[in-house]
């Protein structure tokens, strides 16, 4: 048996509950808990509550690509933040207009390890501080996103996990070399793709 929250909106349920969609959901086939939800895959067109998703304790992958979610990034994110079991959250282009500028300081420990916000009309936001002392993070993607202003600055041995950043088709300023240099203090040196084309950076 599926368990789904009981809040879940109705254009949710019914998509979930669909036999023709149901490669969108991947179960724990003991508990029945729902570990992977791909709501593109389920045709769900909008999304305008996300707060029943934080019920889903069990779940590692989520994807809302291409699903317009009407709430604000600040409540999806304070939703993310109550999801202990996370690793992987796609929401490429899903009109979100805004990056919140703080976010309480467990979203930094959170297990979070795939994160894709590209394709969102983010206003000219900056890169908040928080998300790039995720310590968990291996994979970001912020390409095409309207974001301005400089790389923000991040602890030492934070990111070292990071493999693949992709940054590209925005209007960022400003300098590398911190970025780069702080980077390279990870023992692991584990990034392999870097693409930071098409803004308006310099340094080495």
């Amino acid at each position: 048996m599926v368990r789904i929250g009981r809040s879940a909106p109705i254009n949710i349920l019914s998509c979930l509950l669909s036999t023709k969609t149901r490669q969108c959901i991947e179960c724990d086939n003991q508990s029945g808990h729902i570990l992977k939800l791909d709501l593109q895959q389920a045709n769900a067109s909008w999304v305008r509550d996300v707060s029943w998703l934080s019920t889903l304790s069990s779940l590692q992958y989520l994807s809302l690509n291409f699903v317009k979610v009407t709430s604000t990034a600040d409540e999806l994110f304070q939703t993310v933040i109550r999801m202990p079991s996370l690793l992987e959250l796609y929401l490429m282009s899903c009109d979100l207009d805004t990056l919140p500028p703080s976010l309480p300081f467990k979203i930094i420990t959170s297990p979070l390890s795939g994160l894709d916000l590209s394709g969102n009309p983010f206003k000219r936001s900056s890169i908040p501080s928080w998300l790039f002392n995720m310590s968990n993070l291996t994979y970001i993607s912020l390409s095409l996103s309207s974001l301005r202003g400089p790389l923000p600055l991040f602890r030492r041995g934070n990111l070292c996990k990071l493999q693949n950043l992709d940054l590209s088709d925005n209007d960022l300023t400003g300098g590398v070399t911190q970025m780069l240099d702080t980077l390279s203090f990870c023992s692991n040196q584990s990034l392999e793709y870097l693409d930071l084309s098409s803004n308006h950076l310099t340094g080495k």
